[in-house]
């Protein structure tokens, strides 16, 4: 049988490693193609990320905080360490990149749950107080800045704030969907999860 380290025609074969593509299309693909119910594979992401930040910094004592408006977002709100805003790019817009793939005890680990919102939406919307400063971002599918591929944009930076954590927030289509993502979490995702949480459906 041919081996790898065999000599072919007098010479010693090389072998060329694999790489990925930064193609749009492929970008799609990963954010898209990976699950066959997008609502609710995002709503599960976003919700077991949020815990995730929560046992790395040693406070599941504190429920992660979701919260379903009037006109349909849906805000996933975690009391973690928040994400430095030099690291904000690598985590959201780096396809493999993960801050979990040394820790057996968190979900995840090749860098595609963050993404995952891009099932459902063109674009969504994160806050992360860090050391003391608010920043908030806009992460959309698709800009004509970054040739066609997904890209971050901040809106607002160094606000002073006293907290810390990660804010995630979706925009439904509608109130069907809204209706169907609360169904998601109450029946599919909370009831063996074993996930400290609060939600408030559409109150005043």
């Amino acid at each position: 049988e041919f081996k790898q380290t065999q000599v072919v025609i007098g010479h010693q074969t090389k072998t060329k490693g694999f790489s990925v593509s930064d193609d749009p299309m492929l970008m799609s693909i990963l954010s898209t193609g990976l699950y066959q119910n997008p609502l609710k594979s995002m709503i599960q992401e976003a919700v077991f990320n949020a815990w995730d930040a929560h046992k790395a910094s040693g406070r599941t004592d504190v429920p992660i905080e979701i919260i379903m408006t009037e006109d349909n977002q849906l805000i996933i709100s975690d009391s973690g360490h928040g994400i430095a805003p030099e690291d904000m790019y690598e985590i959201y817009c780096v396809y493999g990149a993960s801050t979990k793939r040394t820790d057996d005890g968190q979900t995840g680990g090749f860098g595609l749950g963050c993404k995952a919102p891009f099932a459902y939406t063109d674009s969504f919307r994160v806050t992360s107080a860090y050391n003391g400063k608010r920043h908030l971002y806009l992460v959309s599918r698709a800009n004509d800045d970054n040739e066609g591929k997904p890209g971050i944009t901040e809106l607002v930076g160094d606000l002073d704030c006293d907290d810390s954590g990660l804010m995630v927030s979706i925009p439904l289509k509608n109130d069907k969907d809204a209706l169907k993502a609360y169904e998601i979490l109450k029946n599919k995702v909370f009831p063996y999860s074993g996930i400290n949480w609060t939600l408030a459906f559409k109150e005043h």
